[in-house]
């Protein structure tokens, strides 16, 4: 973004001919210049992907960039493969990367089917922003049933709740939690 280099981001090599979201060939990521170097790569036609993790960490900084392929696009129809020859090393490609998400905040409050609070609920979070990937992740309540979840303007989130208290039939048969 902006031209400046993005630290530690996922890129992968895909080959050209296969679905992105199956399996990266080769996954590394940027060091802290943004550069990224594949080694031991066949021959053969292949998309770069950036930030296409499969399995992305919650505290990973570099989550709120959207996905993108080379040379710097979202959709992959308008990708541009590259080919790679045997012993032929590609020098100085330069991969663009979307800008950053602006970060949000997501204020949660867990309630009994009374409207009471949950004491220390888990607040269950599954990112399924880049659909191919989902993240799950949980984030304590407090003793109010109160919980934030850091995110970013477009992320999409399933969020879920829990508690470890006992569940107890009743004659209404209401859910133990919401």
């Amino acid at each position: 973004p902006n031209g400046e280099p993005v630290a530690r981001i996922l890129v992968g090599l895909v080959d050209a001919g296969a679905d992105t979201e199956e399996y990266a060939a080769k996954l590394e990521r940027t060091d802290d210049e943004g550069n990224f170097k594949f080694s031991g790569v066949p021959r053969g036609r292949y998309l770069i992907t950036v930030n296409h993790n499969r399995y992305p960490e919650a505290d990973d900084p570099t989550r709120s960039y959207p996905p993108a392929y080379y040379p710097g696009v979202i959709d992959k129809e308008q990708a541009q493969a590259i080919t790679v020859g045997p012993g032929e090393k590609l020098n100085d490609l330069v991969v663009r990367v979307p800008a950053k998400q602006p970060p949000s905040v997501v204020k949660v409050s867990v309630v009994w089917s009374d409207g009471s609070p949950v004491a220390k609920a888990s607040v269950g979070v599954t990112d399924v922003t880049q659909g191919e990937s989902s993240m799950s992740y949980s984030v304590p309540a407090d003793e109010q049933g109160h919980a934030t979840i850091d995110a970013y303007i477009g992320q999409k989130l399933i969020i879920s709740a829990g508690s470890d208290r006992q569940w107890v039939p009743s004659a209404r048969n209401e859910p133990m939690e919401r």
